[in-house]
């Protein structure tokens, strides 16, 4: 029945759409005169609150949506985008989950790609500082690293050992080594991942360059990248590529020779994976690794001797980088990092159609690289997103539901908007975000994953359809919660208004059209059938219904 329901919503208008492929969205448009990034003088309700919250802090709840309501614009903003690097509320919350649950010991003390992925559900569904968990999220789509790489790369050997306990160690030690452990190996692939995370998070928001200074000493992306068999007499380019198309610049903007000359700048910068030293997979510069002959990168020539100050030089040299190529007028004006990492924010963030040549990613590069009065640097990240959430072009209407929700958003956003609490996220959510299209610490490619309407495909809807099953029956939802509607939202068994209501405040932070209102109260005439009565049993296969139908409508897939 759902299914059908769906298609006179308009579902299958969103399946089997391609999407537009970052290079081929690299085209020149008019330049329109105003300034798009002005700051927004409109009305300020909860319709402007909602598109805030939804782009930002994975929906909210109703009285989270009154209070930026009341807050008025320009505080609303300041308060998503003016995050600790450190959520307490949260760290104190999984410290003091119970220990002895096979469940929340994964969230705990995650040992495999499972149980890291399960801790950062946990981690959005809980945080008090959601916006910090959905840049977080962003970053991780753009700094990429891939699990399987990562703990394919830990040795095995970890697992057994150095003290000479068990025949096979390849290093004993005669003091503080390890005995045997069958976790060992997960828990460092584990623990790198989570490091570069931490990076995401601590550091997300503030200098772009000290994000990819940090980023490029990680031991997590030195191993994804290759660079830590990057050698004098033998160079690995990966990084020095991806350092430049992927993570600051976009293709078009270097050449071949450029990449050669970066490699040789970051030969050292390595991780230190000894036995002997318990497999600590830590940072280290590997002085006797580094090319100590000049290189020139962008037509400039350097050498230092200072250990690492090659590495610095580079990203110094990237973020200047005014390319003069031919991806669009404006890369003969400004740095082309400053116009990637603009035309990254806005695809994310406003809408993925968004073109490089876009007047407004001109006009949100030159205040990245050129506004430096909050903080005193340039590429200051979080003065850019707030002007961007400050703006008139943010809340331009063509925006407003545009943007399709990742499976990790579609999930985390309904267990926050009815603070619903999932018994298994290392186990079934993980499954099931999984089963949608996402692993979460493990994209697909090195580009991250694909967006728009690929997350719309075939065995992607159903698995969203059959998570929002798992949402409506007592797993999730229970009895208790469903009778305690009536008290505070729901008048009554028969307020079939007011069931659909509560669904859409919350899920959908918006009232129902006459044509969804129509189909849900289709649906719960059906549910009552010939019965003459509205009891608590049929009220409760209405609200689980109305959960259920609320998930797999189509504005549910947007935000």
């Amino acid at each position: 029945m759902t299914l059908t329901l769906l298609n006179r919503f308009g579902i299958r208008s969103l399946v089997g759409k391609t999407r537009i492929s970052r290079h081929r969205r690299y085209g020149f448009m008019a330049i329109i005169a105003m300034a798009l990034l002005d700051p927004y003088t409109g009305p300020w309700t909860s319709d402007q609150a909602a598109h805030l919250a939804r782009r930002t802090t994975f929906g909210a709840t109703p009285v989270q949506l009154a209070a930026l309501t009341a807050a008025g614009m320009s505080a609303a903003v300041d308060s998503i985008v003016d995050y600790a690097p450190v959520d307490l509320p949260l760290e104190n919350r999984i410290v003091d989950l119970p220990s002895g649950t096979t469940e929340y010991d994964r969230i705990k003390n995650p040992v495999s790609d499972r149980d890291v992925e399960g801790w950062w559900l946990y981690r959005m569904v809980h945080s008090t500082q959601p916006f910090q968990q959905q840049f977080a999220l962003f970053l991780h789509d753009h700094f990429v690293s891939e699990w399987d790489k990562i703990f394919s790369t830990v040795t095995p050997e970890a697992n057994n050992g150095n003290d000479g306990s068990i025949p096979g160690q390849s290093c004993i030690r005669t003091s503080g080594s390890l005995p045997a452990d069958p976790n060992r190996r997960g828990a460092i692939a584990v623990r790198l991942m989570r490091d570069q995370h931490n990076i995401f998070l601590t550091l997300g928001h503030g200098a772009f360059k000290s994000l990819l200074v940090a980023i490029t000493r990680d031991p997590c992306m030195l191993i994804y990248l290759d660079n830590r068999t990057n050698f004098k007499t033998r160079p690995q380019e990966n990084f020095a590529r991806e350092i430049m198309e992927l993570f600051s610049m976009g293709v078009g903007n270097y050449n071949e020779q450029d990449v050669k000359e970066i490699a040789r700048a970051l030969t050292g910068e390595s991780v230190n994976t000894s036995c002997l030293l318990n497999w600590p997979y830590s940072y280290f510069y590997a002085a006797s690794s580094h090319d100590t002959n000049p290189k020139t990168v962008f037509g400039v020539t350097f050498n230092s001797s200072v250990p690492g100050e090659d590495t610095n030089k580079v990203i110094d040299l990237i973020l200047q980088r005014v390319s003069n190529s031919t991806v669009s007028p404006n890369h003969a004006v400004y740095p082309a990092a400053s116009l990637y990492m603009s035309w990254k924010f806005l695809t994310w963030f406003v809408n993925q159609g968004i073109a490089i040549s876009d007047e407004a990613v001109k006009e949100l590069a030159d205040f990245f690289y050129n506004n430096t009065s909050a903080g005193g640097y340039r590429y200051n990240v979080r003065e850019t997103l707030r002007l961007l959430f400050k703006s008139s072009f943010f809340y331009e209407s063509q925006h407003r539901f545009k943007l399709f929700k990742n499976p990790a958003e579609y999930v985390v956003t309904a267990l926050r908007a009815l603070e619903l609490d999932d018994p298994s996220y290392a186990g079934n959510v993980n499954n099931w975000v999984r089963e949608m299209g996402m692993k979460l610490f493990d994209p697909p490619t090195v580009d991250g994953w694909a967006h728009g309407h690929t997350w719309i495909n075939a065995s992607g809807v159903v698995a969203r359809f059959n998570y929002a099953n798992r949402m409506s029956t007592s797993v999730v939802l229970s009895d208790t919660a469903i009778d305690s509607l009536i008290e505070q939202h729901i008048h009554g068994y028969d307020d079939d208004a007011g069931i659909a209501s509560f669904f859409a405040s919350r899920l959908l932070l918006d009232s129902l059209t006459f044509e969804e209102a129509d189909i849900f109260m289709q649906l719960f005439k059906d549910i009552k059938g010939s019965a003459t009565t509205t009891t608590q049993s049929i009220y409760r296969k209405k609200v689980r219904a109305a959960l259920h139908l609320t998930m797999t409508m189509p504005r549910y897939q947007l935000k």
